[in-house]
Parts: C-alpha cells; structure tokens; sequence
C-alpha cells in the first residue's frame, strides 16, 4: 500500500512581514477610538499602558490584554473589523507578500497566515490574499460579548511554534518542506520550526541572526 505523501505548507506572519512596518490591531484600535466605537472607560484602559509603558505598549495591549474591547458584539466587531480593512489596511498590503503567496501556490504548497492578530481581522485579509487558512488569537465570548480575554493559545514566541506544530500534525503537513515567513525575532522560534525559514523585514536582532543561520532575508 502506498502511504499518502505529506502536504507543504508556507506560513506567514502578517504584522510587519505581509502589512510591513505596523499591528492590524494597532490600525484597528486607533480606527475605534476615532469612530468613538470604544467608550470612555475601554479608551483609559488603552491610553493608561501607552502613557505608563510606552516601551512595552504593544506586548501588554495587544498581544495579552484585549479589555479595550470588552463589552463588544462579537458580529459588530466583525463588522466593524472588515470596515477597517477596506478604509485602512488593504492598502497596506505587501504587494511583494502577495506575489510570493501566489508562487508558493503555483508551487503546490498551502498556505496559512500565523499571527497573533484577532480573527476577526485576519479573516479578511485571508480572504483577499486567496490563503488556504488561518491562525490566529481568538476572543473569549460570553453569549456573543467580548470578555476582553484571549482564549486558548496565543500565537506568540513559543506558543507560535506549539500552534505550528499542532496544525503540521492535525493536518500532516512536512514541516522540514515547508516555509516560514516572519519579522520579529520573537518568531525566530517559528522559524526554525520549518525547513525554509525567510527573514521579513527583519528587526535587527532577527536580521542577525538570520545572517548567522544563513536564512534569506528579503522585503515585502
């Protein structure tokens, strides 16, 4: 009996390697905030890490901490999250990034979008770039409101890699085929999860550490 030949996949972070330089979430935060869709008290919770951790920001609003959005409709969020895509971040979109998801694809490889971004903004740049799958930070609910917490794993540093892993096994994908793309070198742990990792963008520390390893490092 033959056995089945496993899939190749490419993987590809979004903030900073396919929308260079900038967080979706980050985008879509301050989308809120203009549209006054966040109330007073969920703009003091965003505004009192930026003023107390400015250098930290990011890693505790948007990465662990989603009480900004706590108290929303989880399919007003989707609504409001596709509007914002159109007005703001489809136009950020690696023109670049999209030419290598359409190689890898000509290539016969699937391809998924790792992030730690919130699906609910991930679902419709999954949508325009034509990917095969998603994953992604996923909001708690109580009966359809947004608790402000994160369920289940976050794709971030070695959880990234536990989700990689996790989704090669489930879905018998050849992990040492397929291609990693990423920017941070918080992903360099991601990275090494795939047998062709690719520096996007990279920050400095992951620029020189992709040097060392002798991984390509490019663009989008």
């Amino acid at each position: 009996m033959i056995k089945a030949q496993k899939i190749k996949a490419a993987f590809f972070d979004v903030d900073g390697t396919l929308v260079p330089r900038i967080s979706t979430e980050r985008i879509f935060a301050f989308y809120l905030l203009q549209r006054r869709i966040i109330g007073i008290q969920q703009g003091w919770h965003f505004f009192r890490y930026f003023l107390n951790h400015p250098e930290q920001w990011a890693d505790s609003i948007f990465k662990r901490d989603k009480a900004y959005l706590r108290g929303l409709e989880s399919r007003d969020l989707r609504r409001y999250a596709r509007e914002c895509f159109k007005e703001r971040i489809e136009g950020r979109i690696s023109e670049k990034g999209r030419r290598e998801i359409q190689k890898r694809h000509e290539e016969g490889a699937r391809v998924i979008l790792l992030t730690g971004s919130l699906e609910c903004l991930v679902a419709p740049i999954a949508r325009y770039l034509e990917v095969d799958g998603t994953i992604h930070s996923r909001l708690r609910l109580e009966k359809g409101v947004v608790t402000g917490e994160i369920e289940g794993l976050h794709p971030y540093g070695e959880k990234k890699r536990i989700l990689l892993e996790r989704y090669a096994y489930e879905r018998e994908v050849d992990l040492s085929e397929s291609y990693g793309y990423a920017d941070s070198y918080q992903d360099i742990v991601f990275l090494e999860g795939v047998g062709n990792p690719v520096a996007v963008n990279p920050d400095r520390k992951l620029k020189e550490y992709a040097k060392h390893r002798q991984w390509p490092i490019v663009e989008f």
